[in-house]
């Protein structure tokens, strides 16, 4: 990715278990420069962060619980007009697809990751703004608060 896309930085933010080998990693492979990992923010201040990138990254591994799940991280991506990017995990690669607002990729495959990061860069401002409208339309708390409240109305009849 460094070598075909000028001025590159990924940035990470949160920790976990992971975080002290995977910043080992980075610097054995000789690319400090190109990832910022700013460690755990609070939500508050996520907004700032998100509006300053070009592309919302997913990468999680896929597993049971994974597979069972979407971020919210995902709608917070879209709703600040941001591509998305996701690890094929059903759920996740769904949302992605059916709003057509970015690409998922195969698992592990840092190949297929590239591939999607060149896709969904050439077509960035069309995959955001379909993200954005998704999340206008359709995931968020009103809509939701009405299925909702119909579910229940319906259970009660």
């Amino acid at each position: 990715i460094v070598t075909r896309v000028p001025n590159f930085l990924f940035v990470v933010i949160g920790d976990g278990y992971a975080g002290l080998q995977l910043k080992r990693e980075i610097h054995n492979r000789g690319i400090d420069e190109y990832v910022l990992w700013l460690g755990w923010k609070p939500h508050q201040e996520m907004l700032r962060y998100i509006q300053a990138c070009r592309v919302g990254v997913v990468p999680h591994y896929t597993s049971e619980h994974v597979n069972s799940t979407i971020p919210n991280k995902i709608f917070d991506y879209m709703a600040a007009g941001l591509p998305v990017i996701v690890s094929d995990a059903p759920p996740m690669r769904r949302v992605v697809e059916q709003e057509a607002c970015g690409r998922s990729f195969c698992t592990g495959d840092p190949e297929a990751l590239f591939e999607a990061l060149m896709d969904v860069r050439a077509r960035e401002v069309e995959f955001g703004e379909n993200g954005r409208r998704a999340v206008i339309e359709r995931y968020n708390w009103d809509v939701d608060g009405r299925r909702l409240v119909s579910l229940i109305s319906n259970y009660e009849k």
